[in-house]
């Protein structure tokens, strides 16, 4: 609900447990007309660093390591088709092929990124919008992973935008 919410959480044994982490979801799908802007460090993160940035929206960035993974979960309330783009900085010299930096999944599927590149920045404090094209979210949960290649980049945020 709107405002302040608690979650209260008990055993029903006597037995002592310990608690990671709790996960709460409520992302919905972008409507007709509309974007939706997922901070990277807000999502699920495996093996990746949070770092501050003051030329990041929000402040911080994502930096990447060799298999880092990071997973968005989306809410749609119909089949739909979206934009997907995303903030990138190539810290490396040279500018290559989006698919040396990493893969993009949606629902388990890759998304084909041979012919996307992204340019040589040569530090980590410059970070361009790079169009990734239109995706499909079925009706209901929807996964959305980015899982590393290379450690040579870094990631501000992800934006849905509706298409229909």
């Amino acid at each position: 609900r709107k405002g302040n919410n608690e979650i209260e959480i008990y055993s029903v044994t006597d037995k002592e447990y310990m608690l990671d982490y709790i996960t709460l979801y409520s992302v919905n799908a972008p409507s007709t007309g509309r974007e939706l802007k997922c901070e990277a460090e807000k999502s699920y993160l495996s093996n990746g660093v949070i770092e501050w940035k003051k030329n990041a929206s929000g402040g911080k960035i994502v930096e990447f390591a060799l298999s880092t993974e990071m997973e968005f979960k989306i809410q749609a309330f119909e089949e739909t088709s979206v934009n997907l783009l995303i903030s990138l900085s190539n810290n490396s010299n040279t500018n290559k092929a989006l698919k040396e930096y990493c893969s993009i999944l949606v629902n388990g599927e890759m998304i084909d990124l041979s012919n996307l590149y992204i340019f040589a920045m040569d530090k980590d404090e410059f970070f361009m919008e790079y169009n990734i094209g239109s995706i499909s979210l079925q009706k209901g949960m929807n996964t959305l992973q980015i899982i590393g290649g290379s450690s040579k980049f870094y990631t501000d945020y992800i934006k849905f935008i509706s298409v229909a």
